[in-house]
């Protein structure tokens, strides 16, 4: 059962590993490692080191991976799985700074910049995904969050939920590599939230039969994952984690290797280039295993607008975390 103490623990590992990985996205590992990580959750520093973002952010600020989240939370408090709202909220967020930490969007990724930009001319939200194979960014993934939390309180049967999931990530990311995906991240924050054992969770998510949803060509894509060869740093060392299959790697082993949030989200930060997503996934599932009150004070203290995500908490919590629990159809 998820409840509203789930729902704050995913919502803020989501914008506290974001707002950490901001400053030094897309430096490359040696990059972050050089600068000494394990300093990030000191109050001296503004974290402008490195960043391509500038002085435009500031310490705690989350970028397009919270704000999506949290267009994500009010398209389903709005209309529950209807794509076209969880698009229109896109836009608001690109246009007027809706959903940011500051007062204006920053951080879109391509890949959703082609889809919101698709929708904002023909007004189709079931078709404006991109659906090349190069198209697989993390960019679906990084905002799935809230979507799974209302089917894992839903009940729905699989086959509803995996077409409901597909649906929603489909409106950015359209191809069955990132369906997948966002598909293994249910799964193992189903069990997380029911066990609060990764290696439980991991267990499930590499024995599952996933032939029923998705063909053998797209799950043997995740053959690294599904055969345990994640879990050594060489393993993942050199891949380019803005690929979705890459950034679900960064985020299992992130969390197999570590046995706290902090050094969860610190490890995946670690890993370099696209650090914010990396860690606000990290965050989600860290924070699910060890609670909010296993978060850094200090890293709650800097984050900004936190007025505003306990909102969203609220009203989310107010809609899907109660007992009795109705469909609401595509």
């Amino acid at each position: 059962m998820v409840d509203k103490k789930i729902v704050k623990e995913v919502l803020y590992g989501v914008a506290i590993g974001d707002a950490l990985g901001v400053p030094v996205e897309f430096l490359y590992r040696d990059e972050v490692r050089k600068i000494n990580i394990q300093n990030m959750e000191g109050t001296d520093s503004n974290f402008k080191y490195g960043t391509r973002w500038g002085d435009m952010t500031p310490k705690g600020s989350w970028s397009d991976d919270t704000a999506m989240t949290l267009a994500s939370v009010d398209a389903l408090c709005e209309t529950g799985y209807e794509p076209s709202t969880f698009m229109e909220n896109y836009l608001f967020w690109l246009k007027d700074g809706k959903y940011s930490s500051l007062d204006y969007a920053f951080g879109l990724g391509g890949c959703c910049a082609k889809a919101i930009n698709n929708y904002r001319f023909n007004k189709d939200a079931y078709n404006c995904g991109c659906t090349g194979e190069r198209d697989n960014g993390n960019g679906a993934l990084m905002r799935i969050s809230p979507v799974c939390l209302a089917l894992l309180n839903s009940n729905y049967d699989m086959d509803e939920k995996v077409k409901i999931l597909d649906t929603l990530g489909g409106i950015t990311h359209a191809h069955p590599i990132s369906k997948l995906a966002n598909f293994i991240y249910l799964l193992f924050m189903e069990k997380a939230i029911e066990t609060k054992d990764k290696n439980i969770a991991f267990n499930y998510i590499i024995n599952y039969d996933y032939e029923k949803y998705y063909d053998i060509e797209t799950i043997d894509k995740y053959s690294d994952i599904l055969n345990k060869k994640i879990l050594k740093l060489k393993d993942i060392e050199e891949k380019r984690n803005g690929y979705v299959i890459d950034t679900l790697e960064g985020v299992i082993f992130s969390i197999m290797n570590n046995n706290n949030f902090r050094d969860s989200v610190l490890c995946s930060i670690n890993l370099g280039y696209d650090t914010d997503t990396l860690a606000a996934i990290t965050g989600s599932l860290a924070a699910i295993l060890y609670g909010y009150e296993n978060i850094p004070k200090e890293w709650i203290n800097d984050l900004k607008n936190k007025d505003y995500l306990d909102e969203m908490i609220d009203r989310f919590s107010n809609k899907y975390c109660v007992l009795k629990k109705t469909k609401n159809k595509l």
